[in-house]
């Protein structure tokens, strides 16, 4: 479930049963909440019938996974379906490079690019490397829940036809840098963290001549 900042969600308990009675959990951990009836100015959560829970003012601390525990008439508790919360946090307010392609909003975050951990100037469009050295690059965006999913992409300058060159596609594109997929699962991703992406070209080509690079970002605040 995608929630906007500060818009009221509600969040269905969905159990095979007649609920009297159930409590929420977020994380694993219970949440204060009140009746509809007795609920006050301050209190974000309230319950609802059947179970149901609605969370107004939605906050980026409230992005967790939100579980229901109810209880029939005859003392017999329910679990619920486990409900992924996803609170979406805009992007900050990083500049994009002069070579770094855009597929988003002007107004939201934008990706830079780092060369040889240096951020490359908003105004430089070009990038001098000698032909057939390695050129390694990084592309950072700055905050956003979840977590922003970053791409490259290579286009060659118009008059060159990639199909004509005695050079392979894998040699022509970026590399992705693939990070360590356990510990990446051992640290789950901070809200408002941000991502970075790195890649490689194991050499520049007479071919590259021109090239554009692109970071492409996709998030689901920019759609």
């Amino acid at each position: 479930v995608y929630a906007d900042q500060h818009e009221t969600v509600r969040l269905n308990c969905e159990v095979d049963a007649d609920i009297t009675t159930g409590v929420w959990l977020k994380d694993g951990q219970i949440v204060h909440a009140m009746d509809k009836k007795s609920r006050t100015a301050d209190i974000r959560f309230v319950r609802e019938s059947f179970g149901a829970l609605t969370i107004s003012n939605v906050m980026l601390e409230d992005d967790g996974v939100w579980q229901c525990e109810a209880e029939n008439a005859r003392g017999f508790f329910f679990n619920g379906r486990p409900i992924k919360l996803i609170v979406l946090g805009k992007l900050g307010d990083g500049k994009l490079s002069g070579i770094a392609g855009r597929r988003y909003s002007r107004t939201m975050g934008e990706p830079y690019l780092l060369i040889d951990s240096r951020r490359l100037d908003a105004g430089n469009m070009f990038i001098p490397v000698k032909e057939n050295s390695e050129l390694t690059l990084a592309c950072v965006s700055e905050g956003g829940n979840p977590r922003p999913t970053l791409t490259w992409e290579v286009l060659l300058s118009p008059g060159i036809d990639r199909h004509a060159q005695k050079l392979s596609n894998d040699v022509l594109e970026l590399q992705e840098i693939k990070q360590d997929k356990d510990s990446a699962d051992k640290e789950p991703y901070k809200i408002n963290a941000g991502a970075i992406s790195e890649a490689r070209l194991p050499a520049v080509f007479r071919v590259h001549h021109n090239a554009r690079i692109l970071c492409i970002m996709e998030h689901p605040t920019l759609k």
